[in-house]
């Protein structure tokens, strides 16, 4: 499950750290992105002579190209890995509409017997400022005739020692694996679905934060910082604070 994300950089950071051209118009940092919000993307658009990754603003949510509603891609914030390949909303841009979402990380929430509020957990990359999450998009033309781009983050099982947060977890693209994740020549559901696995040993590490991420209204890089979960520097499991994903 992804519910939630951070993207700390703006449109020319991203531009510069993904080799992509800004097409967003200057996207600012968004450190609480939530369903149904705009948030930038890259993909590589097919049918160009000179095909080039650009960097786009889509809806959080899919909407395939056959849906009568756009209310539609509020149950479809993720697909899962395993069926994304054969599922009719997701398996057309899965073979020609694949994007990365860029992240600074995303937040899951941790729930403790006996405890009434769930501590929020932010997951980010261990050794890097940012990362890209394996997504899809879709373009929707609306009743009024324009089109409205929008996107879904795949999920897969979470990584060894991540499963106390959440059984599930986003796909993590490594960055010696975006062009292929991109490559609008590469359209072998088989190819693609075998890049689609848990985080290896390492990858990801989490800590507890602020819970004012709960509410979307609330935003800034204060969002990021760790924190001491309330009573405890435990997580109410006998972990530590932070965690990493192992083997």
């Amino acid at each position: 499950m992804c519910g939630r994300y951070a993207n700390a950089m703006g449109g020319q950071q991203l531009a510069e750290s993904f080799s992509a051209r800004d097409e967003t118009g200057g996207t600012q940092p968004n450190f609480n992105v939530a369903p149904t919000a705009s948030a930038p993307v890259v993909v590589i658009p097919s049918g160009q002579p000179a095909p080039a990754p650009r960097l786009r603003l889509a809806r959080w949510g899919l909407v395939p190209s056959w849906a009568n509603d756009v209310t539609i891609g509020n149950r479809m914030i993720n697909a899962r890995a395993e069926t994304v390949a054969i599922k009719p909303a997701f398996r057309a841009a899965l073979r020609a509409r694949r994007c990365l979402v860029p992240i600074t990380g995303y937040y899951e929430w941790h729930r403790v017997e006996g405890v009434r509020r769930a501590q929020p957990y932010l997951v980010r990359p261990a050794d890097s400022e940012f990362g890209a999450l394996a997504g899809l998009y879709e373009l929707w033309r609306r009743p009024s005739g324009d089109t409205l781009a929008t996107f879904t983050i795949i999920t897969t099982t979470a990584p060894a020692g991540l499963e106390f947060l959440h059984p599930r977890s986003p796909v993590v693209i490594p960055p010696a694996a975006w062009s292929h994740w991109l490559d609008p020549g590469l359209d072998d559901p088989a190819t693609l679905t075998s890049m689609l696995g848990p985080a290896p040993a390492g990858v990801l590490r989490a800590y507890p934060v602020s819970s004012q991420v709960g509410n979307v209204r609330n935003n800034g890089p204060h969002l990021l910082e760790p924190v001491t979960p309330a009573g405890d520097e435990a997580d109410g499991t006998g972990r530590r604070a932070t965690h990493a994903a192992r083997s």
